[in-house]
C-alpha cells in the first residue's frame, strides 16, 4: 500500500529497511519477486535501501531465473546513482549483490557473468578508493572496515568457481587468491575481536553506522563482522574442499581434513539459535569432507553416520524459512543415502515417503539423492527429463545438445543443428559439441 502511494524519502527508507529483514524469512523463494516489484517505486526515493533489500534477497538459495534477472536488472539501473552519491556503504551492498548472483545463481546470469564481474569490481574499486585512510592510531577505520567487507564478497566470487577466478583477478586487480583470502579473513577476525572500537567508530561515522544498522537489528557492528567472519570462513573452506586434490588428480585426505576443520570453525561461530541454518550447513559440509576422505567402506559408513545425527538436530529446531529449508533438504539427503548404504532400506523408504515434499524443496538435492538411493535399491530414481531440467542449465553450452539427445528430447540431426548454431558464436566449443553428440549416439 505504501509502495503504491506517495511516500517521502524518509518513509521509503524506513519501509525498505524493514523489508530487508523480512525478505530473509520468507518460506519460499517464489515469494521474493512480488515483494521486490511492489517496493520498486520506493527504491527510486531511497536507492541505498533498495540495494540493501536486493542484497538480502540475493542471499537466498534456489531463486528462479525471473527473480535473479530482476535483481540484476534493478541493480544495473541503480548503480549509477550509487556511484554519484556520497554514501559508501551502499556500494558494499551492491558488491554483495553481484557476488551472490555469481555464486548462488550463476546459471541464471550465465550470459552476463563477465559483465557482472566487471561491474562488481568497478564498485569494489570505488569502495577502496574512498577507503584509503587508516585510523590515526593504526587501528581499524570506517573506510578500511568497509573495504574489508567488500573485499570478502569479491573474493567469495573468485573462490567459488574456477571460471570466475581469472575474471575477478583481472577486473579487480587481485593476486594469489589464497593469500588474498587469508588477508581478508585476518582483517575480519581482527574487526570481530574489537567490538568496543567498532562501536566508537559507528558513533563518529554516520555512514558506517548506517551500514551496521542495515545488517544488524541493534546496529551492532561487532555482530556484523562476526557474521562476516563465519561466512567467509565457510566460503574459504568450500574452496579448499573443491580443490582437495593431489598432483595426480586424486582426492587428498589431508586437504579434505583441512577443509573439514575450516567448516567446523565456521560452525562453531554459528552455533546460535539465530544462525541455526548456517550452523547446520557448515556441519554438513564438514561431514561430507570427512566421508570423502574415508579409506574404506566401513570407515565411510562410520563417518556418514553423522548425517543421521545431524538430521536429528535439524528436526529439533525447525524454521519455516527458505534458508533453513534449503539446508535441511541437503542434510536429509545425506541421511537418506546413509540409511540406504548402511542397509536400513526400509527406514530410508519410509522417510522418503514422509518427507518427499521437503526433499523436493531443492530440486538438485532431490534428483541426486533419489539417484543415489536407486543405486542401493531404494525407490525408482529420477527420470531422465528431471536430470536434464535440473542440471542441463549448469552444463557448458557445448554439452547440452548431447544431454538432451540422451534424454530423448533431440534427434541426432537436431543436436547437430544446435551445435551448428553454437559454431557461429564460439567455433572451438562447437567442435566439442559435435564430439559430445557423437559419443551420445554411441551410448544410445
Amino acid at each position: 500500500m505504501a509502495a503504491g502511494g506517495e511516500a517521502d524519502e524518509e518513509t521509503a527508507d524506513l519501509l525498505l529497511h524493514a523489508a530487508s529483514s523480512a525478505v530473509q524469512d520468507v518460506g519460499h523463494p517464489a515469494a521474493v519477486l512480488p515483494v521486490l516489484a511492489a517496493l520498486r517505486p520506493l527504491g527510486e526515493k531511497a536507492p541505498h535501501r533498495y540495494v540493501s533489500l536486493l542484497a538480502a534477497a540475493s542471499e537466498l538459495e534456489a531463486l528462479d531465473q525471473g527473480t535473479a534477472h530482476y535483481i540484476y536488472d534493478a541493480l544495473q539501473q541503480l548503480k549509477g546513482r550509487l556511484l554519484e552519491a556520497e554514501r559508501r556503504w551502499p556500494l558494499v551492498d551492491a558488491v554483495a549483490v553481484y557476488s551472490n548472483l555469481l555464486t548462488k545463481h550463476p546459471e541464471h546470469i550465465e550470459d552476463r557473468l563477465a559483465d557482472a564481474v566487471a561491474d562488481m569490481c568497478r564498485l569494489y574499486g570505488e569502495v577502496r578508493k574512498r577507503g584509503d585512510a587508516a585510523a590515526p592510531n593504526g587501528g581499524p577505520s570506517a573506510q578500511r572496515l568497509l573495504g574489508a567487507a567488500a573485499g570478502a564478497w569479491v573474493l567469495a566470487a573468485a573462490l567459488y568457481r574456477d571460471v570466475l577466478a581469472p575474471l575477478v583477478r583481472r577486473h579487480c586487480g587481485l593476486g594469489d587468491l589464497e593469500k588474498e583470502a587469508e588477508a581478508v579473513r585476518s582483517a575480519l577476525e581482527e574487526a570481530a575481536a574489537r567490538p568496543d572500537e567498532l562501536r566508537k567508530i559507528a558513533e563518529s561515522d554516520a555512514d558506517f553506522a548506517e551500514w551496521a544498522a542495515a545488517h544488524s537489528p541493534a546496529g551492532d557492528a561487532g555482530e556484523v563482522f562476526e557474521k562476516l567472519r563465519a561466512w567467509f570462513t565457510y566460503e574459504l573452506a568450500r574452496y579448499k574442499l573443491n580443490h582437495a586434490l593431489d598432483e595426480g588428480g586424486e582426492l587428498d585426505a589431508g586437504k579434505l581434513e583441512e577443509a573439514a576443520k575450516e567448516f567446523e570453525k565456521a560452525a562453531k561461530i554459528r552455533e546460535k539459535p539465530e544462525h541455526w541454518g548456517n550452523y547446520l550447513a557448515a556441519r554438513g559440509l564438514a561431514l561430507r569432507a570427512r566421508v570423502l576422505a574415508a579409506g574404506s567402506w566401513g570407515g565411510l559408513l562410520e563417518r556418514a553416520k553423522g548425517f543421521r545425527e545431524l538430521w536429528r538436530k535439524a528436526e529439533e529446531h525447525r524454521e519455516p524459512t527458505a534458508e533453513y529449508l534449503a539446508t535441511a533438504t541437503a542434510i536429509l539427503g545425506g541421511c537418506l543415502v546413509y540409511l540406504a548404504a548402511s542397509g536400513d532400506r526400509e527406514r530410508a523408504e519410509d522417510l522418503v515417503k514422509e518427507l518427499r515434499r521437503l526433499l523436493d524443496y531443492v530440486r538438485e538435492v532431490s534428483v541426486v539423492t533419489r539417484l543415489m538411493l536407486r543405486l542401493f535399491g531404494v525407490g525408482e530414481g529420477a527420470r531422465q527429463g528431471e536430470v536434464v531440467d535440473v542440471f542441463g542449465p549448469q552444463l557448458s553450452p557445448e554439452f547440452r545438445p548431447a544431454l538432451s539427445m540422451l534424454a530423448g528430447r533431440l534427434q541426432r540431426d537436431q543436436a547437430h543443428k544446435e551445435c551448428d548454431e553454437l559454431f557461429n558464436a564460439q567455433p572451438p566449443k562447437a567442435e566439442l559439441c559435435v564430439d559430445a553428440v557423437a559419443s551420445a549416439a554411441v551410448i544410445e
